[in-house]
C-alpha cells in the first residue's frame, strides 16, 4: 500500500505527469472550441503558446486564467497575423496547383517558385504565433522576426514543421491510424504538438533575451534582427515567473 500511496502522491512523478496530460487536454479543448468562429485561430494559436511556454520553463500557470490573459492581450495582433496568414496560404496553394496543371517550361519554373516560397510560408506559420506569445512588438516587426528566427535555427525549423505536420500525414495516407489519431486530436492534437515545440522554442528564444550581466534594453531602443542575428541579439521578452508577472514588455526592432 505504500507503493501505491508514493505513486499517487500529489509530489510522485506520476502525478505531475497526470497533472501534465490533464493541463494539456484542457487547454487543447479550450483552443479548439475557441477557434470555432475561425477568425479567432490567431488568437488561440498565441494564448496556446504562452501556456506551453511556460510549462517547458517549468512555470507555475493557470491554464484557463493564462490563456484568455495571453488571448485577451494579443487578439488584436494575432487576428490581423492570421488573416493576412490565412489569404497567403491559400494564395501559394492555388497558385501551385494552377502551375501543377499548366504545362511547358514556364509552368515548371512557377510551380517550383510556389513550392519554394510555401516552405518559406511553413517556416514563418511555425514561429509568428511562438514569436507574439514570447515578444511585444509590433505586427510588421513580429512576422519579420519569425521569418528571419525560422532561416536563423533551421534545424529547429525542420523538426518543429515534422513535428506538427507529421503525424496528420501518416494517418492520412495510413486509415487505420486515422480513427486513434482523431481520437489523439480532441484531447491533444494542439497542445502537444506546442509543448513539444515549445522545448525547442525555448533554446530558439534563450539567443534573443537580455543577459544578466548586460544593461536591460530600454523601451525605446531600436535594432533590428537581421543585423546582429550573427552576435545573439537581446530581446526584451515577457519575464518569466508568476502569472501575475506575466506582462511582456515594449521592443522595438
Amino acid at each position: 500500500m505504500s507503493g501505491l500511496g508514493g505513486i499517487f502522491n500529489v509530489d510522485s512523478k506520476f502525478s505531475v505527469f497526470m497533472s501534465r496530460v490533464f493541463d494539456l487536454i484542457v487547454l487543447n479543448i479550450i483552443a479548439c472550441v475557441c477557434s470555432i468562429p475561425l477568425f479567432t485561430i490567431g488568437a488561440n494559436l498565441t494564448a496556446m503558446y504562452y501556456i506551453t511556454l511556460k510549462m517547458a520553463r517549468n512555470e507555475e500557470s493557470y491554464i484557463i486564467r493564462g490563456f484568455f490573459k495571453s488571448w485577451k492581450e494579443n487578439f488584436k495582433q494575432a487576428t490581423v497575423i492570421w488573416l493576412f496568414s490565412a489569404v497567403l496560404g491559400i494564395v501559394l496553394i492555388v497558385d501551385l496547383i494552377m502551375s501543377n496543371h499548366m504545362s511547358g517550361t514556364v509552368s515548371t519554373v512557377l510551380k517550383y517558385v510556389f513550392l519554394a516560397m510555401l516552405v518559406l510560408y511553413m517556416f514563418f506559420f511555425t514561429y509568428v504565433f511562438p514569436v507574439l506569445a514570447q515578444f511585444d512588438n509590433t505586427t510588421k516587426n513580429t512576422m519579420r522576426n519569425a521569418i528571419l528566427m525560422s532561416i536563423s535555427h533551421l534545424p529547429y525549423t525542420i523538426l518543429m514543421i515534422l513535428v506538427n505536420f507529421g503525424l496528420p500525414i501518416i494517418a492520412i495516407l495510413i486509415p487505420e491510424v486515422f480513427v486513434w489519431y482523431t481520437l489523439f486530436a480532441l484531447l491533444g492534437g494542439l497542445s502537444v504538438p506546442a509543448l513539444i515545440n515549445s522545448y525547442m522554442l525555448k533554446k530558439v528564444f534563450a539567443n534573443y533575451m537580455p543577459k544578466e550581466e548586460e544593461d536591460e534594453i530600454k523601451a525605446d531602443e531600436e535594432f533590428s534582427i537581421e543585423e546582429q542575428l550573427g552576435e545573439a541579439p537581446a530581446l526584451e521578452a515577457a519575464p518569466e515567473g508568476a502569472e501575475t508577472d506575466g506582462e511582456q514588455k515594449d521592443i522595438e526592432n
